[in-house]
């Protein structure tokens, strides 16, 4: 049952920074509508698409038919997600004034429907709980590049106020993937793919809010709420995408996961991660810092 969790509704008018930091704090999320121009929509989908077809041996290591690591280096149509003065000026005051950093986690996403979960548990399962500190800042951020549509799905749905929940993901296990019975067998039948069949096997969660996000649009959400993708409930494939990454403070907590990430044995583009130069220079004139 969508949209009957309590959630401010998104304001008809544009907001100040401030505004929308409220909002953050508020709801655990927040829209920044029109962070990218219905064009540069069009064009970061052409430009991206084929990207993810290209066989195996021709991608950069780690990258996948569902993901493109390191898109803001590797793939500049994708800057403007970050090189955005206003997207800086909230971030900004989010962080209470201090200068954000962009955290060395992002992707472009294809066709990704995930289930319910958190983006900190993986420090839990590690038994690290830093992220439970009343400072910890870490903020996720998403664009993504169609709107999000009752049926057919393309965003985010959370569950307000879930951030201060424990992680009941930490020790579920994972879906079990369709699997041929007896009779398919038998008949030469294929399971049938559910686009929302991945996750954690863990009880649904009823009151939870569909952020109504525009192609274009960027939500930030906090790391600790509980979140999915959209469900998409046609089964026809609207080839959903989307650039995925995280702000946070410039502190021993960015520290700490930076160094978490870069003894993970999956996160290949580290070992490569070099930002253009130009690349810094035009998020630290808008108050960001790449490093």
């Amino acid at each position: 049952m969508p949209n009957t969790a309590t959630v401010a509704a998104p304001a008809a008018v544009e907001q100040s920074a401030s505004a929308l930091a409220e909002s953050y704090f508020k709801n655990g999320f927040v829209i920044i509508p029109g962070v990218l121009t219905p064009e540069q929509v069009a064009e970061m989908r052409a430009s991206l698409r084929p990207k993810f077809d290209r066989p195996e041996q021709e991608r950069p290591v780690g990258d996948t038919h569902q993901y493109l690591f390191d898109p803001f280096s590797r793939h500049p149509e994708t800057r403007p997600v970050i090189l955005n003065k206003r997207v800086v000026d909230v971030v900004t005051a989010i962080l209470g004034g201090d200068r954000p950093a962009l955290v060395r986690e992002f992707a472009a996403q294809f066709r990704n429907y995930s289930g319910w979960h958190k983006d900190t548990s993986c420090l839990e399962r590690a038994g690290l709980s830093y992220h439970w500190d009343k400072d910890f800042s870490f903020m996720t951020f998403t664009v993504y590049l169609q709107d999000n549509d009752p049926e057919i799905g393309g965003g985010l749905d959370v569950a307000p106020g879930s951030e201060t929940w424990p992680d009941r993901y930490v020790a579920a296990k994972p879906k079990v993937e369709a699997k041929q019975s007896f009779w398919d067998k038998l008949l030469g039948k294929k399971p049938q793919a559910v686009q929302n069949d991945y996750g954690y096997d863990v009880s649904d969660i009823s009151d939870f809010y569909s952020i109504p996000s525009k192609a274009g649009d960027m939500v930030i959400f906090n790391r600790k709420i509980d979140h999915r993708a959209s469900v998409n409930k046609t089964g026809a494939d609207t080839e959903k995408m989307g650039i995925f990454g995280s702000f946070s403070r410039q502190d021993r907590h960015l520290e700490a996961y930076h160094s978490f990430i870069g003894h993970r044995a999956d996160y290949h583009y580290l070992r490569t991660l070099n930002y253009p130069a130009e690349l810094v220079s035009e998020a630290r004139a808008l108050g960001l810092d790449l490093i």
